[in-house]
C-alpha cells in the first residue's frame, strides 16, 4: 500500500488484530513497525518526528502534507519515491545519519533553504529535490550517485559542496539553476553526464571561475557544463583520460578538443596536434568570434559544424593553405581566411 492513497487529516486507527498494519504516533505503519506507510501532521507548519525503529519511509507517505519540519531517527535507511513530494511548507529536514537512499521526487517542491545531506547517503534519486527552494547544499559523505534531474529547477541554489566519493552526476542533475556559481568537482568523480549543469543562461552576473577536474573523470563533453560561467579548464596531471591546454578541455592525448570554456571571448586558438572536435565543443560560447585551426585537424566533422552553428554568431575560421579545414570551409561556404 502507498501513502499516496491517503490525505491524513487526523490520526490513523487500525484494529490490533489487523495482520498487516499498525499505528504508531498516529501514523500508519507496517505490522513490524519498520515501514511508515502514511504519515500524519496534526497542524499546518508543525514539526513531525518519525517514530523510532522506522527503517523505510514509504512511497507518498507525506505527499502534499503541510508539515513544516521533519525529524528522522537514525533507524531510517530509505526514503522512497514521493515521500514528501509537494510539501511546500517543509523548511527544515533532520536526516537520519544512517540514511542510504533518497527516492525519486522524494522532496520535490519542498521549501528547505539549507540542505545538509548525511554521510551515509549513497544515492540521490531522479528529481529527488526537483523545484525545491534550496539555496545552499552540502554533501557530507561518499554519496556515489546524483540522479537525473535531482536538483533541476532549484532556482535559488547558489552553492554546492561535494564530497570525495562521488562517482556520477547524471544528466540534468543541476539543470536550470541560474544562481549557481562556483562548482568544484571532487577528485573521485568519473562521469559528468550531458546537461549536468545545464541551461542556466540567466546567470550572467554569477562569478566566473576555473573549472578544476580531478584524476578520475572520464565521461564528459561540452554539454556537461552548459550553464556555468567557466573561464578555463584545469585538469589534474594524474587524469589518464583528459587534459587541459591553454584552458581548453582536451582528451589525454590532446587529439580531441572536447570543450571550450563558456566565457571565452574573441579568438580561440586550437592547439597544434588536435585532430578533431568533440560534439558541440564550441556550442555554448556566445563570445567566440574567430577560431584558429591548425593543419593537424583532419576531421572537420558534424561535431564542429553543429557546435559552430549553435553560437550567437558564425565565427570566422583561420586556416592553413591546403589544409582539411580550408577544404571544408570552401565546400560549406563558411567564412574563412588563410593564414600565412
Amino acid at each position: 500500500m502507498s501513502g499516496l492513497a491517503f490525505q491524513a487529516m487526523r490520526p490513523f486507527e487500525v484494529s490490533e488484530e489487523h495482520p498487516l498494519y499498525t499505528v504508531i504516533d498516529g501514523m500508519l505503519c507496517s505490522k513490524d513497525g519498520k515501514t511508515l506507510i502514511a504519515g500524519y501532521c496534526p497542524k499546518p507548519n508543525e514539526a513531525v518526528t518519525i517514530p523510532e525503529g522506522i527503517e523505510i519511509i514509504g512511497e507518498g507517505a507525506f505527499h502534499k502534507s503541510l508539515l513544516g519540519e521533519i525529524i528522522m531517527p537514525d533507524s531510517v535507511r530509505e526514503i522512497r519515491a514521493s515521500a514528501f513530494d509537494g510539501c511546500t511548507a517543509l523548511t527544515k529536514i533532520t536526516f537520519s545519519e544512517q540514511l542510504e537512499t533518497i527516492g525519486e521526487r522524494a522532496f520535490a517542491a519542498c521549501s528547505v533553504k539549507n540542505l545538509i545531506l548525511p554521510p551515509g547517503l549513497q544515492a540521490v534519486g531522479p528529481k529527488a529535490f526537483y523545484f525545491a527552494g534550496i539555496r545552499w547544499l552540502e554533501f557530507t559523505g561518499e554519496t556515489a550517485t546524483i540522479g537525473e534531474s535531482a536538483f533541476e529547477n532549484c532556482a535559488s541554489l547558489e552553492s554546492v559542496h561535494f564530497h570525495e566519493g562521488l562517482r556520477e552526476i547524471e544528466r540534468y542533475a543541476f539543470d536550470n539553476t541560474p544562481k549557481l556559481e562556483i562548482v568544484s568537482l571532487p577528485d573521485s568523480l568519473r562521469k559528468l553526464d550531458i546537461y549536468a549543469f545545464g541551461y542556466s543562461y540567466e546567470n550572467e552576473e554569477a562569478k566566473a571561475f576555473t573549472m578544476i577536474i580531478g584524476s578520475q573523470l572520464k565521461e564528459v563533453n561540452a554539454q556537461s557544463f552548459v550553464g556555468l560561467n567557466i573561464t578555463a579548464f584545469e585538469v589534474s596531471a594524474e587524469n589518464p583520460y583528459l587534459s587541459s591546454r591553454d584552458g581548453l578541455l582536451m582528451d589525454h592525448a590532446g587529439r580531441t578538443l572536447i570543450a571550450v570554456p563558456r566565457l571565452t571571448e574573441g579568438t580561440v586558438t586550437v592547439p597544434d596536434g588536435t585532430y578533431k572536435f568533440g560534439y558541440r565543443a564550441f556550442a555554448y560560447c556566445p563570445l567566440v568570434e574567430d577560431i584558429l585551426i591548425p593543419a593537424s585537424v583532419k576531421c572537420m566533422n558534424r561535431a564542429f559544424e553543429e557546435s559552430a552553428f549553435a553560437l550567437t554568431r558564425i565565427p570566422t575560421i583561420h586556416v592553413e593553405a591546403g589544409s582539411a579545414a580550408e577544404k571544408w570551409a570552401i565546400e560549406r561556404g563558411w567564412p574563412y581566411t588563410v593564414e600565412p
